[in-house]
């Protein structure tokens, strides 16, 4: 015979409405009601409630609903394992986060994510322990910050971060066309090897893309750093670029491929655009340009840059610091303008047009 709690769990997952003229009146009744793995649709309305979830759920919003915070007791969602959540509108005010998970004792990682989701106002939009996230197509706007991830693997696809206090700190695996812009604080990814970081914005940031490595994948690990855009991001931050700093904490090799990017306007205390802390940086196809307050590349400790098809224009503070031209290969061209269609240094990244010039 099967016990009850198992035939439960066995059961298949069901389907709880939430709203005016539903089955629940608000979700705190739908999660109490809810088996692991139920959906709960949360209908368009505002709802004041914080709920603890034991187990697998996904909350999805019809017609854009608001979860708010009714006080300053807890967080929207405590959550021990599991979650999904998609087209929900989540607005802080309190010192807790929006949405706090972490998995029960000593399990494995916990799942999360969430799609097409906003966070407003929230003193952490998330916060993840032990718990691998997918993040794609969400807002993530006026919070103290952004995503603090502490172990796990995240992967951000399609997500704008704006005017937070800091964007995030998280273990990147992947982060792909996402949109950093106007935030206080950069954004700060952990890496162990293997990652790929492509096709994102970061715009009038106070700082830009810092790279910490924090596990060896074994061998030379590696992080792919092309096809992004870094314009007027400016930090007074000690030991940091405006645009991307990459910092090695372990013994071994990090190496970051930096290729097809465009840096203009950025400035930092140690490098305008990138900085390289014990670590190897291979500049292919970049531009850097418009630099301010320190040289536009750096190195420190035992950092190194090499590369080749770069091209460096008007940086105020001259092009490099701690490294000769002569790593950077003969096809480099230095003093060249890039002719873009239009680009001015005024901290808005709205009137700014990259695309080459013809001819150019």
């Amino acid at each position: 015979m099967v016990p009850l709690f198992v035939a439960a769990q066995l059961a298949s997952a069901t389907t709880l409405h939430v709203g005016p003229g539903q089955q629940y009146a608000n979700i705190t009744r739908a999660v109490n009601a809810a088996a692991l793995n139920d959906t709960i649709v949360i209908h368009a309305g505002v709802y004041d409630d914080q709920i603890s979830s034991y187990g697998p759920l996904t909350f999805v919003g019809d017609g854009d609903p608001v979860w708010r915070n009714p006080g300053n007791a807890s967080p929207l969602i405590y959550a021990r394992d599991g979650l999904s959540i998609t087209g929900i509108i989540f607005e802080g005010g309190g010192r807790w986060p929006c949405i706090s998970v972490q998995p029960s004792g000593f399990g494995p990682l916990t799942d999360v994510t969430i799609d097409q989701t906003t966070f407003h106002r929230c003193n952490s939009a998330v916060y993840a322990y032990e718990t691998d996230l997918l993040l794609t197509d969400s807002v993530f706007v006026d919070n103290r910050s952004g995503v603090y991830q502490d172990l796990g693997q995240a992967t951000l696809t399609g997500n704008v971060f704006a005017r937070n206090g800091s964007s995030g700190a998280m273990y990147v695996r992947q982060m792909l066309d996402n949109r950093f812009i106007d935030n206080d604080g950069g954004f700060q990814a952990f890496v162990g090897g293997g990652e790929l970081i492509s096709g994102n914005t970061f715009c009038n940031n106070r700082a830009g893309l810092y790279i910490e490595q924090e596990g060896n994948g074994g061998g030379r690990p590696s992080v792919r750093v092309v096809d992004n855009v870094f314009i007027d991001n400016q930090t007074t931050a000690l030991a940091s670029a405006g645009g991307v700093t990459i910092e090695n904490n372990y013994a071994g090799p990090l190496q970051m491929i930096l290729a097809n990017n465009t840096f203009a306007g950025n400035g930092g205390s140690m490098a305008a655009h990138v900085l390289a802390i014990d670590a190897e940086v291979v500049l292919v196809n970049d531009i850097f340009a418009r630099g301010a307050a320190a040289a536009g590349l750096s190195v420190f400790g035992s950092g190194t840059m090499v590369g080749d098809w770069n091209l460096f224009y008007a940086n105020d503070a001259g092009d490099l610091n701690g490294l000769a031209a002569a790593s950077l290969g003969a096809n480099t061209l230095w003093g060249v303008d890039p002719m873009v269609t239009s680009y001015s240094r005024d901290f808005d990244c709205s009137n700014d047009d990259h695309t080459p010039l013809p001819g150019s």
